[in-house]
């Protein structure tokens, strides 16, 4: 898909995941993996408790859609170009929308599909880009938070590398 924003390539060999998107008048991927790719998660709960971790349960990769086959399907609707993709994770059926308008720098996105029983799925977008802020859209409004958590570890005071600063 060549617009003139961006130019984007999904890939077969991935699932029919999004594999490269640049900028229409740069040449700089920006991309850092497949992406509007879902990811199969086994979860046992027991990790999380009112945003806190504690020790006990599972969470662990298992699959993910670029790693699996999919069926497309591509259509013109007056100005805009609709990608369906349908693929299945863990026996269950997703399909991923994927809308791109010639005059807009937006790629518009829509995931619909139920995970299985103690499954998370997520949808990962990973991007050479850095973010100093999140912004969520919800209703009534615009949530920004920073990129990073409220609290952050120093770094002298953990001489050792195990560390982990979030």
């Amino acid at each position: 898909m060549r617009t003139q924003h961006y130019q984007a390539q999904l890939s077969e060999a991935f699932g029919r995941c999004l594999v490269s998107l640049k900028l229409a008048q740069a040449d700089e991927e920006l991309l850092a993996g497949p992406a509007n790719d879902l990811v199969a998660y086994k979860d046992s709960g027991g990790l999380w408790r009112m945003g806190h971790e504690y020790l006990g349960g599972v969470f662990r990769e298992r699959t993910k859609s670029s790693k699996l086959a999919a069926r497309i399907e591509a259509r013109a609707r007056g100005d805009l170009v609709e990608v369906k993709v349908h693929s299945e994770l863990g026996g269950k059926p997703f399909v991923r929308w994927l809308w791109f308008r010639p005059n807009s720098p937006i790629i518009r996105m829509r995931l619909i599909g139920a995970a299985a029983h103690r499954r998370t799925i997520t949808c990962r977008f990973p991007t050479t880009l850095h973010a100093d802020r999140l912004a969520m859209d919800v209703p009534g409004g615009v949530v920004i938070r920073p990129g990073r958590k409220l609290y952050d570890l120093d770094s002298s005071a953990c001489p050792s590398r195990t560390c982990i600063h979030i």
